[in-house]
């Protein structure tokens, strides 16, 4: 890992799929601007072992957190609201005051939030701009309520990252198909009629982004001496179909002559939940802000969308070598 010139440490709250990327991201050498001396990562129960331990970060539970933050540079908060009722959650930091009274005043800290603030926008591109729709009773409004609180931190230096659903080498649509037990195919809707032309909508799409751009676009933004701040859709390029998306996994078995075995105990009713939920969420994400942002690194744009899996080699690149072991 590349050291600094100046002193920056980071500290990485929550140790989940994000927070684990991240600290991988700057360990492998690959952030295109400046590393950090010290890395540190919080976990909530035990200490991390096996997998979910990188070499080279000190770990620490969250009540070393007060005296670990007076001396770090830089914060990225991967931890999801944590839900009290139907009307009332809490923030791991904003709500707890001894953190939030330590807090450097120069700190640069990272938001990891969610596209779900859009709510349903039926099927239309939102950008960082558009107006946010959600349920006032959702998850999503949760995330919405801690980014205007962060936003009234003005004197801080704070990016709140909206991210589309993720997917990565160990989870994705393969993994997916092949936990259910398959994907039926979908029916042919050629001869339905579009209300309008270029809003040629069959079914709703779904902006999705590869937990790897997730954690380069976090650092490239927060390492970045130029940027003040603001929000970011993290998304990849061409929103896709969900059915789309499943059936061409299912395909790739097929093509590839690897059985998938039919699974008899699926629940129902929680499939039936997140399908109610995609229904009513529809919208595509932009994300032509972040990749203004990412046009001057190296590695240009978002490595990833539906097209791109298509075309390259995606038995590497979702880990189906992996899947036939399950």
């Amino acid at each position: 890992m590349r050291l600094s010139s100046s002193k920056n440490d980071l500290l990485v709250i929550g140790n989940g799929n994000v927070g684990k990327e991240v600290i991988g991201y700057l360990l492998d050498d690959e952030c295109p601007i400046d590393s950090f001396q010290k890395l540190y990562c919080t976990y909530r129960n035990h200490p991390p072992s096996g997998a979910d331990c990188h070499e080279g970060v000190d770990y620490i539970d969250f009540q070393s957190i007060p005296d670990m933050i007076t001396g770090c540079s830089h914060m990225v908060i991967t931890v999801p609201p944590q839900i009290l009722s139907e009307s009332s959650y809490t923030d791991v930091i904003l709500d707890n005051i001894e953190i939030m009274n330590r807090l450097p005043k120069n700190i640069t800290i990272g938001y990891v939030s969610t596209t779900g603030v859009y709510g349903d926008h039926n099927n239309a591109w939102v950008d960082e701009t558009s107006e946010t729709l959600c349920d006032e009773k959702s998850k999503a409004y949760c995330y919405l309520d801690i980014e205007n609180r962060w936003k009234m931190h003005s004197e801080k230096k704070i990016f709140i990252f909206r991210c589309a659903g993720l997917y990565g080498n160990e989870f994705s649509a393969l993994h997916t198909v092949w936990k259910q037990g398959g994907y039926p195919k979908r029916k042919d809707d050629s001869n339905i009629t579009p209300a309008k032309k270029e809003d040629s909508v069959k079914e709703n799409f779904t902006s999705r982004i590869h937990l790897r751009d997730v954690a380069r676009s976090i650092c490239t933004s927060i390492t970045n001496p130029c940027l003040r701040g603001g929000i970011y859709n993290l998304a990849d390029s061409m929103p896709a179909q969900r059915g789309e998306v499943m059936e061409f996994a299912a395909n790739l078995f097929e093509k590839m002559k690897i059985e998938i075995p039919s699974k008899s105990n699926v629940n129902e009713k929680k499939t039936s939940e997140r399908r109610s939920r995609r229904q009513k969420d529809r919208k595509r994400v932009s994300n032509k802000k972040l990749l203004s942002l990412l046009e001057n690194d190296e590695r240009k744009g978002i490595t990833m969308t539906f097209a791109a899996w298509k075309k390259f080699s995606p038995f590497l690149l979702y880990g189906i070598h992996e899947i036939k072991t399950v």
